[in-house]
């Protein structure tokens, strides 16, 4: 892949080059607008990677370039052709379908469906522990007697999330999966000439008729009210498509500033935005949405299934004078994101050395999803064997039982964080406590006003000691400047999205 220094550029461009493309062949206006961005959204998903890989191909007549002929076609603006040799995903996509309508069906048969449906649905795209973010949504809006559930994409005979249901479980389910499927086959016989005459890849269908699947069953449920982080799943663009009455109001789990923009082709009523460089990071290629509203920051307060400090973490504390919390990023070798394993390897190879040099702080080093393999062995033995240095593994960091990130601000003095988009810093701000933001490859953001808040690796020792040494009175201030600035307030922000959809339900 190409270095990680051009991502900002390369994102940029990919996301144009497919947005040109699509406005140089698509533009007649017979095309759906929303279906066409359900198809962008779905190839922007991977076309960065292509569009790196292409990049990093020298120039040369002797190189024979073998890739997804759409992919191809959209980087060299050929105009698309009909593959006969594709037709047979269009089976594929109604066998899927058929597979899933018939299990689904089944599941719903043999569950029990009497939960009855609510006003107000909270969808949940995977079975994944959300942080209590559903429940704090809802806390405000069940109080007030109105009815509220967080519900699972998906049918699963027993919910593996407390405190979730999946669709199987509601009153009526084995006849919304009937008469989604028969919407479904319906609208797939419908939009089935822009995959053979419009040269839509036939790639696309199988997804395009699971999503629409899945999109009927919820809103076949007829809740006034769809929420959650509607954003980051060509899924969602067809809850706007297929809609009547109903609002989606969504939320934003990350923040992204510039030079980055965030995630695009989103049809929403109400999005619930951080501040105004939120707002304008967001559709910035394509999507429609009808209102934007300010949120204070939401991360604060959130709920873990961990509740506890490891004894190992505990009995190391009170040997060193301050606690540092060090937190990585996903840096795959197979995609190409803002960050690379060199990245990575770079960014702890420095902490170790500060550890080295500053041997009267204890460095705890938290694990994202599984990026520390990516280090040496070398490495990783002279992380385990530094004294001051506490390593917290973690494929999964929702489901640790004890160390869980927001365990472990409150015995944190300082943050540094390898992402300098991460909401890790933010939460430590809500929290009164100073973050570091490592930009070492990306041009600077607005946090660069601020004195050692963003920081490349070389600055590191520096940021270290000005913050840890930093008067109150002038952290504060700063901290004060900073909060108003992004947005942070309270850290309501949840409860303010809650209270904002229990107005809209009385006046709906």
């Amino acid at each position: 892949m190409p270095p990680s220094k051009k991502y900002y550029k390369y994102s940029a461009n990919a996301r144009n080059q497919v947005e040109s493309y699509y406005n140089q062949y698509y533009s007649d206006a017979s095309f759906d607008k929303v279906f066409l961005s359900y198809i962008k959204k779905s190839i922007i998903l991977k076309y960065l990677d292509y569009y790196a890989f292409r990049k990093a191909i020298p120039n040369s007549s002797s190189i024979i370039v073998n890739s997804p002929y759409y992919f191809s076609d959209i980087y060299e603006s050929r105009k698309p052709k009909v593959r006969a040799s594709s037709l047979y995903k269009l089976f594929l996509g109604y066998i899927k379908l058929f597979s899933l309508f018939f299990s689904s069906l089944f599941i719903s048969l043999i569950s029990y469906n009497k939960v009855k449906l609510p006003q107000v649905v909270y969808i949940r795209k995977k079975a994944y522990h959300d942080l209590g973010i559903g429940e704090l949504i809802g806390k405000e809006i069940s109080n007030n007697g109105i009815s509220y559930l967080k519900i699972i994409k998906g049918f699963i005979y027993k919910s593996p999330l407390t405190g979730f249901l999946c669709l199987n479980r509601l009153k009526g389910s084995v006849f919304r999966t009937i008469k989604s499927f028969i919407q479904t086959i319906y609208l797939s016989i419908v939009d089935l000439k822009y995959f053979l005459f419009s040269n839509i890849p036939f790639n696309y269908f199988q997804s395009f008729l699971v999503d629409t699947y899945f999109a009927y069953n919820f809103l076949n449920i007829n809740s006034k009210i769809y929420t959650g982080n509607l954003l980051d799943k060509p899924f969602y663009v067809l809850l706007n498509r297929y809609k009547k009455e109903q609002l989606l109001c969504s939320i934003n789990e990350s923040f992204f500033y510039p030079p980055f923009i965030s995630f695009d082709y989103n049809y929403l009523d109400v999005y619930y935005a951080m501040n105004s460089i939120d707002k304008n990071t967001i559709n910035y290629n394509g999507g429609n949405i009808k209102e934007y509203k300010y949120v204070e920051f939401f991360r604060k307060n959130l709920l873990t299934s961990s509740n506890r400090i490891s004894d190992d973490l505990q009995s190391k504390i009170p040997l060193f004078s301050k606690t540092i919390l060090i937190t990585t990023i996903q840096s795959p070798h197979n995609l190409y994101t803002q960050w690379s394993p060199n990245d990575l390897c770079a960014f702890i190879l420095k902490i170790f050395e500060l550890s080295k040099k500053m041997d009267n702080y204890l460095f705890i080093i938290k694990e994202k999803k599984g990026e520390l393999r990516y280090l040496s062995k070398k490495m990783k033995d002279s992380l385990f064997i530094q004294n001051n240095i506490l390593v917290i593994d973690s494929s999964v960091p929702r489901l640790l039982k004890e160390n869980q990130f927001e365990d472990i601000i409150s015995i944190s003095d300082l943050l540094i964080s390898m992402s300098h988009t991460s909401t890790t810093i933010w939460q430590f701000l809500s929290n009164n406590k100073p973050a570091i933001a490592v930009n070492e490859n990306h041009p600077n953001s607005f946090l660069k006003k601020y004195d050692n808040f963003e920081v490349c690796l070389d600055e590191l020792d520096i940021a270290v000691t000005y913050w840890l040494t930093l008067d109150n009175s002038k952290w504060n201030k700063l901290q004060n400047e900073i909060s108003i600035n992004v947005n942070i307030g309270e850290g309501k922000g949840l409860n303010q999205v809650g209270s904002d959809i229990l107005d809209r339900i009385n006046k709906y």
